[in-house]
């Protein structure tokens, strides 16, 4: 049987980690054809993500399971002048890692001969991504690490929202 490869890549953020930690976890009980490689991304605004990662790592034996974890980037930081939420800068340092990603695919998964690439798993926050395996023309997987009750506070938010203001969502440059 040939080994497949799955690749995840979580927000660089311990909540996103741990749901795409547990759920590679899952899919290795599973099935033994299977072997996943949890890319992590350094975060520059919380730097406990990394350590969070290496202890996970130091937690579970599974030889199917590894994590690479990618070099620190330089991200742009806000001008004191110019308050900048944490959110653009998560955005601008994942998109910061796109190269590296499809580096890393290339030279440690696609030039592998014995194992076949299974697919990319992306999470809400790293969609852009998508692209990366789009230019490999590889699969590529959405995986909503949101909690049911946060989805449905969304929901019933945007329900409210909509009946106070009383006309349809438009594009906007302002936070929600």
């Amino acid at each position: 049987m040939k080994k497949m490869e799955l690749v995840f890549i979580p927000a660089p953020a311990i909540s996103h980690l741990v749901s795409h930690f547990d759920f590679a976890k899952q899919l290795l009980d599973r099935d033994d054809c299977f072997s996943v490689t949890i890319i992590v991304m350094r975060n520059p605004i919380y730097g406990n993500v990394v350590d969070y990662a290496e202890s996970l790592v130091a937690s579970d034996s599974r030889v199917r399971l590894r994590f690479f974890f990618l070099r620190p980037r330089e991200v742009a930081q806000p001008q004191p002048s110019l308050p900048r939420s944490g959110l653009p800068l998560l955005i601008d340092c994942i998109e910061s890692y796109k190269l590296d990603v499809k580096e890393f695919i290339i030279n440690q998964v696609l030039l592998d001969s014995s194992i076949s690439f299974a697919g990319l798993f992306v999470d809400m926050c790293t969609t852009s991504m998508i692209d990366v395996a789009n230019e490999l023309g590889l699969p590529s997987y959405t995986f909503c690490t949101t909690g049911a009750a946060c989805s449905l506070g969304f929901a019933i938010y945007v329900i409210t929202r909509h009946g106070r203001v009383e006309r349809e969502f438009q594009a906007s440059d302002t936070e929600i």
